[in-house]
């Protein structure tokens, strides 16, 4: 055979030069493949070539075949082939660049194909039949039911399920143990429905696998009235083996363990581990149910959602048994909204087959359990599931209940000083509405995240915090050409009130030795506007090596050598950026965010509340009446209107006589001017003074009536009526 494949090599090798000289050597190649049709001769050539090698030859040769078989006859091709130690060659061909993509297409070929038939229902059959055959085929069998996994559980249920193939069973029973971890979860969903006869198998192979995933579905027979005396036997015998595995207390119930199991499922998705169950070759995850009826039947849902899925079964479980016990309640909330949450645009979820939406269980729960779900939302940095616990506690909760004065928890408080806006801005919202009577702890800061709201924009924003003037002024414009909004110093102090007063930033930027960093970071993380943003430190090459080994594994620091390459910058500030744990407002949100923070602001000021301080926000509003969009101009005015403040007038009446503006922003601006001074007076100086009466000589139709009412309510002197009357 080694001959013979020499011999044909030489040939078309000889034929590849001819052809070389007459068409090109690209030409060649693709006809030296094209004129063997054999497609193990093919499979042969690839591999020789490879390895004398000539890559582009082996590429003709793997694209000529590629095009001529299907997946199945590749992989019949390659199992029966010349070279059984095929790897060898796609080692040697991965350190060819120009062979990547070729090879690639081969794997993926192969796998798929291996795949496949290793879950072909009739060569599972076929091969759980062969478990009575020779030792030989024995051990085959076992290997090809090894990599079908999961995908067996069904057939090799059955078979135990089937008194004629008694003969069978045995044999099943080891297999089921060889295949291991992968048949744990089907088989266990099965217990509870088996006959004894057959639930004592399971259980007696679930035990020898030695995978404690099994043991609430265990716990579960154990507890079950009625169960048969023989079957209880084994299967206590089960539970207790793999409990001395795991050291599980002897008194904890079938509903605690579900709850538990649930509870793994659900950090599982959140910190993005595989589970077992995940089919990689379809990126879905394997749910698996069973009734006596339709057998063990499996139900493939995404993979984003599996873990959730996974974690909303085991916690239902759970309150089957324990209808009480609320954690298990607050899993299945958990996961039903974080489930939705991550449905990805035209998936769905066959596995779920409730008729009412989450928010709808989420609303009927009640204020307690949904304050614990914001509480794991927040600890697990789970924007998308706070914003939904907030959401249903806005609909559901009143003021004590918010609150939650009687817990040890205070969710909604902590909310409040969140990192994420998305989840700041709305707890903050839900506090404001519902009216407190009595100061709380976190009630100094609604106020001032209302205010905050009122500045946010689309826009993102940098601080950047140097050393020395000329560092600054350097870095800032470098940070304005990446299409930041930027604000710096020469120290957190010196910017402390634009931090205050303006939105939220969504990176710092710091030019520092390794001391000043280090202090920057300690403070910023106690400002609860600053304490999530992540920081690029531009340092020096030294202090980058140290602080590398003191930040390691600090996800908000990452620091880079200190440059003046805009291209350098640009991939630093990006790697910094993507660290950031809220996701961006779009133009929409920001106004809808601002517009409600301005009426929640004006709720407080007519409510006269002694909670909230609307005065606070007055430095932030006041800038406000400069903002682009007019609808907040509007809004902050209303508020400004409410405020006992000379600073507060005097802005109102600045803008109100700038004809730069709208005319119908004037109009409102005016008219908030008069409302300012019904309430409290003339507060304004001479030059404002002047600048109105200029307006109201000057103006005609609406703009004239607006200006007229704001001059009679600061009631200036009459002199002014009586020249305009008598000119």
């Amino acid at each position: 055979m080694f001959r013979h494949r020499r011999t044909a090599s030489f040939t078309q090798l000889t034929m590849a030069a001819l052809l070389a000289i007459c068409f090109g050597p690209v030409r060649a190649q693709q006809a030296t493949a094209e004129s063997n049709s054999d497609p193990a001769q093919l499979w042969s050539d690839f591999n020789h070539y490879v390895r004398v090698a000539r890559p582009d030859l082996a590429s003709a040769s793997a694209a000529v075949l590629l095009d001529s078989v299907n997946n199945t006859q590749l992989l019949d091709i390659v199992e029966t082939g010349d070279y059984p130690d095929y790897e060898k060659t796609f080692e040697r061909a991965e350190r060819v660049e120009t062979m990547a993509e070729t090879l690639q297409q081969l794997r993926d070929r192969i796998q798929t194909a291996r795949v496949a038939k290793s879950r072909d229902s009739d060569r599972i059959q076929s091969d759980i039949e062969a478990l009575a055959g020779t030792i030989r085929q024995r051990h085959n069998a076992t290997q090809r039911l090894r990599a079908a996994g999961q995908f067996a559980a069904p057939q090799l249920l059955n078979v135990l399920l089937d008194q004629k193939k008694a003969h069978l069973h045995p044999h099943v029973e080891t297999a089921i143990v060889a295949i291991g971890k992968p048949l744990v979860y089907p088989l266990s969903v099965t217990l509870s429905q088996l006959e004894p006869v057959q639930m004592s198998q399971v259980a007696r192979a679930l035990a020898e696998i030695g995978y404690p995933r099994s043991m609430p579905y265990l716990k579960e027979i154990l507890e079950a009235p009625n169960t048969d005396d023989h079957a209880l036997l084994i299967v206590q015998t089960a539970y207790d083996r793999l409990a001395s595995s795991v050291a599980v207390p002897t008194d904890v119930s079938a509903a605690e363990l579900f709850h538990t199991l649930g509870e793994n499922y659900y950090k599982a998705g959140t910190t993005g581990a595989l589970l077992p169950g995940f089919d990689a070759a379809t990126n879905h995850g394997m749910v698996w149910a069973f009734s006596p009826t339709a057998g063990l039947v499996k139900i493939p849902v995404p993979a984003s959602i599996f873990a959730d899925v996974l974690a909303m079964r085991a916690a239902e479980r759970a309150l089957a048994l324990d209808e009480q016990l609320d954690p298990a309640l607050t899993l299945w909330l958990a996961a039903n909204l974080r489930r939705e949450n991550r449905l990805g645009e035209g998936d769905t979820d066959p596995s779920y087959d409730v008729d009412r939406e989450p928010t709808y269980y989420a609303r009927i729960a009640g204020p307690l359990r949904m304050h614990e779900c914001l509480d794991r939302a927040m600890n697990d940095e789970d924007a998308d599931l706070a914003i939904d616990a907030i959401n249903a506690l806005w609909a559901t909760a009143g003021t004590d209940a918010l609150i939650n004065r009687q817990g040890a928890v205070q969710p909604l408080i902590r909310a409040l000083t969140y990192g994420d806006r998305r989840v700041r801005f709305p707890a903050a919202f839900v506090m404001t509405q519902t009216r407190p009577t009595s100061e709380f702890p976190g009630s100094p800061h609604v106020v001032t995240v209302l205010a905050e709201a009122v500045r946010q924009t689309e826009l993102t924003h940098a601080l950047v915090i140097a050393a020395d003037q000329e560092s600054l002024n350097r870095l800032m414009a470098a940070v304005k050409t990446l299409d930041y909004q930027v604000t710096g110093g020469l120290s957190l102090e010196s910017v402390i009130d634009a931090v205050n007063t303006g939105p939220g930033f969504d990176l710092i930027i710091a030019n520092l030795d390794a001391a000043g960093i280090e202090a920057l970071n300690e403070k910023t993380a106690q400002n609860y506007k600053l304490s999530t943003a992540p920081i690029l430190a531009l340092v020096s090459i030294g202090d980058q090596s140290k602080m590398e080994i003191t930040y390691k594994g600090n996800r908000r620091l990452r620091t880079a050598l200190a440059t003046t390459d805009p291209q350098a910058l640009r991939e630093a500030v990006r790697q910094t950026a993507s660290t950031s744990s809220g996701q961006p407002i779009t133009a929409e949100e920001a106004v809808a965010y601002a517009s409600k923070a301005l009426q929640l602001l004006r709720d407080v000021g007519r409510s006269g509340s002694t909670v909230y301080n609307l005065s606070e926000s007055e430095p932030t509003v006041i800038a406000a009446i400069d903002d682009p969009r007019h609808k907040i101009v509007v809004g902050a005015a209303q508020v400004l209107e409410l405020l006992d403040s000379q600073a507060a007038q005097l802005a109102l009446a600045s803008a109100a006589v700038d004809d730069a503006r709208p005319e119908d922003v004037r109009i409102a601006l005016l008219n908030s001017l008069a409302e300012s001074a019904k309430q409290f007076g003339n507060k304004l100086g001479q030059i404002e003074l002047d600048d109105l009466i200029a307006l109201v000589r000057s103006s005609d139709g609406d703009m004239a009536l607006a200006s007229a009412r704001a001059q009679g309510a600061l009631t200036l002197p009459t002199s002014s009526v009586v020249d305009m009357i008598v000119e």
